[in-house]
């Protein structure tokens, strides 16, 4: 797994902004809650099955998830 640290610190960013517990969005995805800590902060980044459900339940569009922009 590639380890990326600026997205888990966009994902924990604006999963925080929306007012979503870590539980919560675990429930969300379909996940558990130590998979997103593992996102949030060990910069375990995501496969790319997850990118989607990330991007439509915290509305931050892929390329800002992805740092593209």
């Amino acid at each position: 797994m590639k380890k990326n640290y600026e997205l888990s610190r966009i994902i924990k960013s604006a999963r925080i902004e929306k007012g979503i517990s870590q539980r919560e969005f675990a429930l969300a995805l379909g996940t558990n809650v130590s998979v997103v800590a593992q996102w949030e902060n060990h910069g375990i980044e995501p496969s790319a099955s997850f990118i989607r459900d990330i991007n439509l339940i915290l509305g931050v569009v892929v390329d800002y998830l992805l740092d593209l922009n």
